[in-house]
């Protein structure tokens, strides 16, 4: 599925399925949960209202990506910044500039440019941040390497 800059999708079901490939340009909004194989986006914002849901992996280029719900997926990796109403499930994250998330984080590695803020708890095997690291409730994590400050 292609997606061209400044499109707006709107699902008359529950949801939008995707059995492949989902490839954004520019500026772009899905009104409805998303689920596919794998995401890319290129060169604008890619606006998730609900929850996105990945088999593989989500890659956004020179640009941001913002979850109204949960994320799922194998590897994320976002240039600039990510938003995460919900929880958060990933093997790898990684992520430009900073990345809020407004529940729960469970990953395997999360890498960090800027700031790594979360509202609940994070249970991730290694973590490294290039600015701060704050998480709201407990954390489980084996290595925590933070440039700035930070509070757990």
């Amino acid at each position: 599925m292609e997606v061209e800059r400044d499109a707006v999708i709107s699902a008359e079901q529950k949801g939008i399925t995707v059995g492949g490939r989902v490839e954004t340009e520019g500026d772009v909004t899905f009104e409805a949960s998303l689920t596919a194989l794998q995401v890319d986006g290129t060169g604008g914002d890619l606006n998730i209202r609900g929850d996105l849901t990945v088999e593989d992996n989500i890659r956004v280029a020179d640009g941001s990506l913002h979850v109204s719900g949960s994320l799922s997926a194998d590897d994320v990796d976002v240039d600039r910044h990510l938003e995460v109403s919900g929880n958060v499930k990933v093997a790898d994250l990684e992520v430009g500039s900073r990345a809020e998330i407004h529940g729960a984080l469970k990953a395997e590695s999360v890498e960090v440019g800027g700031s790594l803020e979360v509202s609940d708890t994070a249970e991730v095997d290694e973590i490294d941040a290039g600015g701060s690291v704050h998480v709201a409730k407990n954390v489980n994590c084996k290595s925590i390497d933070v440039g700035g400050s930070a509070v757990v």
